[in-house]
């Protein structure tokens, strides 16, 4: 799943449920991983007892990802932030990493940075930050500060369409991504959450467009009621 298709889901699942889900920015998600530590793992600095908190490649057998859920908690009590599958942030990969986040405080240095100020809004399609390593990841590829960026050659290298889908990617390390979704706690304007959500660049704007054209795609709207709709259908036929 292409980073596009993974917030378009956080845009439906937020029509549907009302409340305002997205994907997390890359500050967002090391804040996470972390779960209050400095250390290179929350669980420490010493990566041999990653296999006992991660699935990556040493522990994987080549067999995918496992169920969510099922490694121990960090200090936040959030699982499998290591491993199992690399999750899709909102940035695009800059080579500076929190540079920008850093003369940010530096300019503010009496109030905490809104999750806005510290996303850095894609101006490319490509590279699209991804955080946590996978089941396919090496030890270091797993630490908290361990950044990948998504390729538009070498990820829909076997595409055969042209334009290459927004939707998926085709080739490795591709089986190993999936995403992570969050809320805030308070809400934000609609403006913003658009910001999280819609095509962010001229090129994938046109992209969809194409597929939308022929077919391979659709514009709607979300109904609240349809999950409890065929729940009902589903129902009825047992």
């Amino acid at each position: 799943m292409t980073q596009y298709a993974a917030r378009q889901y956080t845009k439906w699942l937020s029509g549907i449920t009302g409340q305002q889900y997205r994907l997390p920015t890359e500050a967002e998600w090391e804040y996470a991983a972390r779960g209050g530590t400095t250390t290179m793992y929350w669980f420490g600095n010493a990566p041999k007892l990653l296999e006992k908190h991660a699935r990556f490649v040493a522990n994987s057998q080549d067999e995918g990802p496992r169920k969510v859920g099922e490694g121990p908690p960090n200090p936040f009590g959030l699982c499998d932030m290591y491993g199992n599958v690399g999750e899709w942030c909102l940035d695009e990969k800059q080579p500076g990493g929190y540079e920008h986040l850093q003369k940010l405080a530096e300019k503010n240095p009496d109030r905490p940075l809104t999750a806005l100020e510290t996303f850095i809004i894609p101006k490319t399609q490509f590279p699209r930050i991804v955080r946590g390593g996978s089941w396919q990841s090496k030890m270091f590829e797993c630490r908290s500060a361990a950044r990948l960026g998504s390729d538009d050659v070498e990820w829909g290298a076997s595409d055969a369409d042209l334009p290459k889908s927004p939707w998926w990617h085709t080739d490795e390390p591709t089986r190993g991504i999936g995403f992570r979704i969050m809320r805030s706690l308070d809400e934000v304007p609609r403006q913003q959450m658009e910001a999280y959500w819609s095509a962010d660049t001229d090129g994938l704007r046109v992209d969809v467009a194409a597929k939308v054209m022929g077919g391979r795609g659709v514009y709607g709207l979300v109904d609240r009621d349809l999950p409890e709709a065929v729940k009902k259908i589903r129902e009825e036929k047992e």
